[in-house]
């Protein structure tokens, strides 16, 4: 793999294994830092919301492959 297929890996895996969500703040897209938009959000399991955004920042690799970003908020 070349060293920009290995960072597009990363940030493929950084979407799929899903970033911290705050309640107030939102998520931020792994890839680019930018603040993400949600497009799906689950029920409450097991004290675990998970929800799907998508990342709106026009130069973003996640955004350019239309990529789904999975978020995790913690019940507290």
């Amino acid at each position: 793999m070349t060293p920009a297929q290995l960072v597009v890996a990363k940030h493929l895996l950084a979407a799929e294994a899903g970033v911290e969500y705050r309640p107030g703040r939102g998520a931020y897209c792994p890839a680019c830092g930018a603040k993400l938009r949600t497009v799906n959000t689950l029920p409450w399991t097991e004290g675990f919301r998970t929800r799907y955004h998508k990342c709106a920042a026009p130069d973003c690799i996640l955004a350019k492959m239309g990529k789904n970003i999975k978020s995790v908020q913690t019940e507290k």
